[in-house]
């Protein structure tokens, strides 16, 4: 009798004692499920992006921080077009013709070998989506190659710049210093906004960079709002997208350094599942891609195994996010391939040399 009851006693206090650590874990669990919990709330307020597209800042047109804007620049040098390659414009516009007719293609191919073109709506005004981070890259080495900053200038990266849609910055804290051309490089291979916005506010501001793209010759090119523009208000043209690329790759317009970092940070654009896709494996592509729902793009400048080298220009209005644009792109791009490697000229036109 007396052994059963020891072992009750036991059983009991075994049990007591569960019930407690089930209650102490019980407790654990609440506190720091809690926790989580806050420290979730406290993430989304500071990583959620600030709708930057609906309402502009003030700062977005007159920034504080650069007060001296840069003198008028020199036009770019404009395409050296010859003739209109017939016979390719002929074999795109059939390959466009099998599309529905609620995509409308804008496409502008220069050949650098014979400066042949072929221009398909190449010259309206079209929403940019981020293919306008190309301008601003060439404004951005223009800056450079003036002194009026450095690849290591620090640019701060404020609250007010912050951006939703396409990079990974918007995630982080705002109130830290990054390196320009950080900012530039991830501006254009991840198409990070908020990014670009930190380079269009330390630059001047949006009037000042459309008063430069002005005087550069770039007549459709325009930037009406903060990025990401899912309205589609800064605008582009095919034709002034490859005058971009024309002086990015062959020009003496930026000097032989900024040149060759422009083409590297290009080269390096992770998004290759347009003009890219269906091109041989070692073939080189310097491009940036732009991506909204009405819009869809891709601008970049083509090299050849063999060494031949084309820009080609594609930007597609389409229905909201229709899928028949991006295969569009990529069928117009493997075209166009085909169509200059079938072609070896003996002569390449070779960019200028370092100066």
């Amino acid at each position: 009798m007396m052994r059963y009851q020891d072992r009750e006693a036991q059983r009991r206090l075994y049990l007591k004692r569960r019930h407690k650590r089930q209650r102490r874990i019980m407790v654990c669990l609440t506190v720091l499920a809690a926790a989580v919990l806050s420290l979730s709330l406290v993430g989304m307020t500071y990583s959620t992006p600030k709708l930057a597209w609906v309402t502009p800042p003030p700062q977005f047109y007159k920034p504080q921080m650069v007060s001296q804007a840069l003198p008028a620049a020199e036009p770019l040098k404009p395409l050296p077009m010859k003739e209109e390659n017939a016979a390719l414009r002929q074999k795109l516009q059939t390959i466009l013709s099998k599309y529905p007719e609620n995509l409308k293609p804008h496409l502008f191919y220069f050949n650098l070998q014979d400066y042949s073109y072929v221009s398909i709506n190449g010259e309206d005004a079209v929403p940019a989506a981020s293919v306008i981070k190309l301008p601003i890259l060439l404004e951005y080495f223009r800056q450079l190659d003036k002194g009026r900053m450095t690849p290591y200038t620090h640019i701060m990266y404020e609250d007010f710049e912050q951006a939703e849609g396409s990079g990974g910055l918007q995630y982080k804290l705002p109130g830290q210093p990054l390196l320009a051309k950080d900012v530039a490089a991830m501006m254009i291979q991840t198409s990070d906004n908020t990014c670009t916005n930190m380079l269009i506010y330390q630059m001047g501001g949006a009037d000042e960079l459309n008063r430069a793209f002005e005087s550069l010759g770039l007549k459709r090119t325009h930037i009406g709002n903060w990025l990401p523009d899912l309205r589609g208000t800064n605008v582009i043209s095919m034709q002034d997208m490859s005058t971009v690329l024309f002086n990015i790759i062959q020009t003496d317009v930026l000097s032989w350094e900024s040149r060759m970092a422009a083409m590297d940070i290009l080269k390096g654009t992770k998004n290759r599942r347009l003009m890219p896709a269906l091109l041989p494996p070692k073939t080189v592509v310097a491009h940036k891609t732009g991506d909204i729902g009405t819009s869809l793009g891709n601008a970049g400048i083509v090299i050849l195994p063999n060494g031949q080298k084309y820009i080609l220009s594609i930007q597609v209005e389409r229905p909201f996010n229709h899928y028949g644009a991006a295969e569009m792109i990529r069928t117009v791009s493997k075209a166009i391939y085909d169509d200059v490697n079938a072609h070896n000229p003996t002569t390449l036109v070779t960019a200028s040399s370092p100066r």
